[in-house]
């Protein structure tokens, strides 16, 4: 939803901290942390601008995206190139809430139908090899670093709030109760194999590389010549492989490991237990981000009901996710055995 903004003074400051005349801005309804724009200056030119939603992301890790994506653009990579302020800053501020400005990519988001077609695989296998080989060569630290951790507390905080009796008249919350209480014992019982399975790979040494963390959807673009570009940096950390491999597991991973294992020009072991821990871990937090979300008087009623939608499919994957977990796990052990 487009906030009530001041465009006048949005304009201002992009003159003010870029020297940058904007004749027309235009928002666009993507992105969950930062509110988006399309900017086009006096000349004709295009401009991608973020707006910092108040609380979504602190701004140390939202100044270390734009510093990695400057990095990783820097390389040669199809990441959008953050743009410099007057005074050699990556982000100014307006209003209390900090701006960022990017070169413009006049592309489309791929969808996971479009992400199944065979050329678009081999194209997003080899960027995902291109970014995870570009680890050494970053010319700045990652700050973030894969611990193998499970927020147990969003759920079990959510599900004590749900518990017959609390919550009070709350529709929302009523309905919440209904969809979720039943499978109470299921979740906390999914909770536990994932944390075990953290410990497990904690326990291991492990090769660590830098990971986009949603390496999916909304953030990859194809570009009118059929470069796919990666965007959003803001929740990268240095981790395994499997981390962003596990977003391909399932129906469709065998041609994607073979994309990816020819651009980084070796084999590369695979594991499917941390596989099946990123891929539930990532479940288990979105459910619980969505629940805590609806369980939030203050939030505006349509958006509790949007995140009541957001809880229902993070329940509705279940089933699907252990049919990829167990599908990859046999196309791996049929690799280890013919190998």
């Amino acid at each position: 939803m487009e906030p009530d903004l001041d465009k006048a003074a949005l304009v201002a400051a992009l003159q003010r901290d870029y020297g940058l005349a904007a004749s027309a801005v235009r928002f666009i309804p993507v992105g969950e942390t930062a509110w988006c724009y399309q900017v086009t200056d006096e000349q004709g030119g295009r401009w991608f601008l973020k707006l910092g939603q108040p609380g979504a992301i602190e701004l140390a890790r939202a100044e270390s995206a734009l510093q990695l994506g400057r990095a990783l653009a820097g390389l040669g990579l199809p990441v959008p190139r953050p743009q410099a302020t007057r005074g050699g800053a990556l982000w100014c501020w307006l209003g209390g809430l900090w701006l960022a400005l990017f070169e413009f990519v006049d592309g489309e988001r791929l969808s996971d139908q479009d992400l199944s077609a065979a050329a678009l695989t081999e194209r997003v296998a080899g960027l995902a090899a291109a970014i995870h080989g570009a680890t050494g060569a970053l010319a700045v630290p990652v700050p973030f670093t894969e611990t193998f951790e499970v927020w147990t507390d969003g759920l079990r905080r959510c599900l004590a709030a749900l518990e017959p009796g609390a919550g009070g008249a709350d529709r929302l919350v009523a309905e919440a109760r209904a969809l979720v209480w039943p499978q109470r014992v299921a979740l906390l019982g999914m909770q536990e194999r994932v944390q075990a399975l953290g410990d497990a790979a904690r326990s291991q040494p492990r090769e660590l590389v830098l990971c986009h963390g949603d390496l999916r959807g909304d953030n990859l673009l194809g570009d009118r010549s059929g470069r796919v570009w990666l965007v959003d940096w803001d929740g990268a950390a240095l981790a395994p492989r499997e981390r962003d491999l596990a977003l391909f597991a399932g129906r469709g991973f065998e041609p994607f490991l073979a994309g990816y294992q020819r651009a980084a020009g070796r084999g590369v072991d695979v594991d499917a237990d941390l596989l099946g821990f990123f891929l539930l871990r990532r479940n288990l937090d979105d459910l619980a981000d969505w629940l805590g979300a609806v369980l939030d008087g203050d939030r505006p009623e349509p958006q509790r009901r949007a995140d009541l939608d957001g809880v229902r499919r993070c329940l509705s994957r279940r089933p699907e996710l252990e049919a990829r977990i167990d599908r990859t796990r046999r196309l791996l052990a049929g690799r280890r055995r013919t190998s």
